[in-house]
């Protein structure tokens, strides 16, 4: 056995092995920075077959850098309390094609960018009704608490100067959640 190669093998591990941590500690300190901060719009859309809920989100960016999510897929949540327990609403799934956050200008401020996400409701039928009848009364209700959840994966790049970096092949596991701070108003026209 040639324990010099042995060596060298363990060595290469190890150093790959301290590349990706130190990789992942950076994607962590990175995406620890990006939030969603506002629902600008949410809105059903009746399709022939089913039922679809277009939402305009505002992410934010505290990161010096750009930001880009592209090829994202994501369940939505709504978690509440009713009477004391707490209630998860599946809201569905949806898709992001591409997000591209700008990079705080500096330390006080912030970069934001608004993305319409479309989340599938669910087919025409009594189960996808009762869904919605349980995601207006949340809604319709300021005095309930309300956090939205999107819960995924993404593939993430930051912007360098001569373009973006990703990490080929690699989509990275992520959960926004955004909890409204001002009491919400519902307007009955």
């Amino acid at each position: 056995m040639n324990t010099k190669c042995n060596s060298a093998r363990a060595l290469a591990a190890a150093a790959l092995i301290g590349a990706a941590a130190t990789l992942t500690a950076a994607d962590t300190e990175t995406m620890g920075k990006i939030d969603m901060v506002s629902l600008n719009k949410v809105q059903v859309i009746e399709t022939e077959t089913a039922y679809l809920l277009e939402v305009a989100i505002t992410f934010q960016n505290k990161n010096p850098d750009a930001v880009k999510l592209r090829n994202g897929s994501f369940r939505g949540t709504i978690e509440t309390k009713a009477k004391k327990d707490d209630v998860t609403i599946d809201i569905g799934d949806a898709t992001m094609d591409e997000l591209e956050i700008p990079g705080a200008a500096n330390r006080k401020s912030t970069g934001s960018a608004v993305k319409e996400v479309t989340i599938m409701l669910g087919p025409k039928d009594s189960e996808t009704t009762a869904k919605m009848v349980r995601l207006w009364n949340v809604l319709g209700d300021p005095s309930a608490p309300m956090t939205l959840v999107l819960k995924g994966t993404a593939e993430v790049g930051v912007k360098l100067p001569k373009g973006w970096v990703f990490e080929q092949g690699k989509s990275y596991e992520l959960e926004l959640r955004f909890v409204p701070t001002v009491q919400r108003r519902v307007l009955f026209m």
